[in-house]
């Protein structure tokens, strides 16, 4: 089985965003289906914490935890190999460099945000004799190029070019990176954990109306624009990482709002909601968060932004937002919501809410659409060694099948 080296320069233990969580599903899986798995991060908190801090952090089921006087962490953790520096850039890229060299991995995946980090695995990856380098795409506008991007870096984009082939969660950013980038392009769709299921309770429909991680690219401007057309609904809103203090503050001034701090108990959140609100209004590859709450039983109303109309799986409709302007930012997402605009999703959410009858319906349907896809995308029961490098894996065979006189065909590293 071939040796794979994964980079990730956010933080892993717990996973705050949804690419941490793929990536770590798929270092997982891809060692319980028998390869050598070593992924490359870090372990500093957002305040630069200490060693003794990263350390507390990790699981609990952690083995073999050791450290070297340099402050690099290594332990196992579900058969993968962590590896990873408490320090600076600096120390991050000899880190990694050491690392690499010393695995000499047949394949590589950079697997977060397109920022300083993962350009450097790119960069020190690609140079590796006999390593293949797949890039996981998680947000178009992370990219480095393209019309949806946010900073176009034309040596940025210089670097990701020496990617192998791309990796991404959806359809619909798999055909915006087949016309961007003249690699092969894989779509793998996001694992649902059995740990998502429905409350013990049933669910009411006067519960908080729930919108994880509001602000500008998120939609705070179509949920503030609800929080003062429905003030008999109450909203629970959760912070998160594009929650400005502008987007507080307003949003603080409505009685019926209620501010909820990130837990890693986020099924939790979903089972005392009524709803949840994902007005997005910039390209969603997916939306990990609209399919991790209908695995509860909640309905989602979403926006019909990037791959959120896959993600909701067509029980809800997906509704149009204010106009967004990847090259100026979150300023280019602060555009005036409509009055036409706010009664397609007042509507929305009073057809869902309005009876009981039809708001059990809903979350019924919601809950059969959620177990249906995850019992189709399951990961264990796909190659995904050969999902992810087709023509190596059939390479592979090819050269494990008898010759029976012929010599083994020949594969060049393509470039």
């Amino acid at each position: 089985m071939p040796t794979y080296l994964i980079t990730h320069f956010e933080e892993m233990f717990p996973p705050r965003h949804g690419s941490a969580r793929f990536t770590r599903d798929l270092a997982t899986t891809l060692a319980a289906q028998g390869h050598d798995v070593h992924v490359f991060t870090h372990f500093s908190d957002h305040s630069g914490g200490s060693i003794s801090q990263g350390l507390d952090r990790l699981p609990k089921t952690a083995e073999a935890i050791r450290r070297n006087g340099a402050g690099d962490i290594g332990f196992i953790w579900n058969g993968v190999h962590f590896h990873g520096p408490m320090a600076g850039a600096g120390r991050l890229r000899l880190a990694l460099w050491r690392l690499a060299h010393d695995l000499r991995p047949e394949f590589a995946l950079v697997g977060d945000e397109f920022n300083p980090g993962s350009a450097v695995a790119m960069r020190l990856l690609s140079g590796l004799h006999g390593t293949r380098v797949l890039y996981c795409v998680h947000t178009l506008h992370n990219l480095p190029m393209g019309s949806d991007s946010l900073a176009p870096n034309a040596r940025l984009a210089d670097i990701l070019r020496r990617a192998d082939a791309l990796l991404t969660t959806s359809a619909f950013a798999a055909g915006r990176l087949g016309a961007l980038l003249p690699r092969p392009v894989h779509c793998l769709y996001p694992q649902v954990t059995d740990g998502f299921a429905p409350p013990a309770r049933p669910r009411r429909r006067d519960g908080p109306l729930l919108a994880i991680n509001p602000g500008p690219l998120k939609g705070s401007a179509v949920i503030e624009a609800l929080v003062r057309a429905l003030p008999h609904r109450p909203f629970a809103l959760v912070t998160g990482w594009d929650t400005t203090d502008a987007d507080r503050a307003r949003l603080s001034r409505h009685a019926n709002v209620t501010w909820l701090d990130w837990t890693e108990d986020v099924a939790g959140l979903y089972h005392d909601a009524a709803l949840l609100l994902m007005p997005s209004v910039w390209h969603e590859n997916f939306g990990m968060v609209a399919l991790e709450a209908m695995a509860t039983g909640l309905p989602v109303l979403a926006s019909d932004r990037g791959g959120l109309p896959e993600a909701t799986l067509g029980v809800t409709p997906c509704l149009p937002v204010p106009p967004f302007v990847s090259a100026q930012g979150r300023a280019g997402a602060t555009a005036p919501v409509d009055p036409a605009l706010l009664r397609r999703w007042t509507t929305a959410l009073e057809t869902i809410l309005n009876s009981d009858s039809g708001y059990q319906a809903t979350c019924a349907a919601t809950l059969q659409a959620a177990r249906r896809f995850r019992d189709q995308h399951r990961w264990s029961g796909l190659d995904l060694h050969a999902h992810l490098w087709p023509e190596a894996a059939r390479h592979a065979a090819a050269e494990a099948a008898p010759k029976r006189g012929r010599e083994a065909s020949s594969w060049v590293r393509p470039r």
